[in-house]
């Protein structure tokens, strides 16, 4: 199957008292998984109460996930090989910032949504509340399911994510890939849901333009947080 793909991310427009960098980071990356092409996508949103939120989002994308060497033997399941690299990761964070002076980052944490599109499926991980939605074309546009749900409690409040001493317990779903389906990833501060999602796709088709209106109806507030998409279309 041959996949294209979108992806953009901007810094929002954020009160004065707040920062100013972006704290998102985005990941498209080939890899082999069987001696056959794969595609792995990423978001990391860096938690913004946090101290060092972006640089947590940056130690997982910039660092590792962009360059590190991530087997997925021959003849397996790639997902639990994904899973476990994942985890042993944030044991890495954990081990590499446990001195004090590394308190703040210990403190801190991002979302993390990843999706591994190998053969017809997609595998979708995350932890966190950055969203994974899936379209397919139908016969009059886009069909899209929201793939995932925030990790929040009554409050609103984040319970899950990458640091910040949470569980980071990931969850998992596969969903099948037909001709034309689009997986798409988004931080938080895409305000969309999966049927403007499909309305968008359908009438900006699949590509930087349909990015664009998600970035347009995500700006239409006084103030808004980073904005960062990353799709993948079979």
């Amino acid at each position: 199957m041959t996949l294209s793909t979108c992806h953009t991310t901007e810094v929002g427009r954020k009160p004065q008292a707040r920062r100013t960098e972006n704290q998102d980071r985005i990941l498209c990356r080939e890899l082999p998984i069987g001696g056959v092409s794969g595609l792995l996508l990423a978001i990391a949103d860096g938690i913004t109460k946090c101290p060092n939120g972006g640089s947590v989002a940056q130690w997982v994308v910039e660092r590792h996930l962009k360059n590190d060497a991530i087997a997925f033997p021959a003849g397996r399941e790639p997902v639990p090989f994904l899973k476990d690299y994942l985890e042993n990761l944030y044991v890495q964070f954990k081990a590499e910032f446990a001195a004090p002076e590394y308190e703040g980052m210990l403190n801190s944490g991002a979302s993390l949504s990843v999706v591994l599109i190998h053969g017809q499926e997609a595998d979708c991980l995350w932890a966190g509340d950055s969203p994974i939605y899936h379209s397919r074309k139908a016969r009059k546009g886009y069909e899209t399911q929201l793939l995932t749900r925030p990790d929040h409690d009554r409050h609103g409040h984040l319970t899950n994510c990458f640091g910040a001493h949470a569980p980071f317990s990931l969850h998992h779903c596969c969903v099948p890939l037909a001709a034309h389906d689009i997986v798409t990833l988004t931080s938080d501060g895409i305000l969309v849901d999966d049927y403007t999602l499909g309305r968008i796709y359908d009438s900006k088709g699949f590509g930087m333009p349909a990015i664009q209106e998600m970035l347009r109806i995500s700006r239409r507030a006084l103030f808004w947080d980073d904005l960062s998409v990353v799709a993948g279309k079979a």
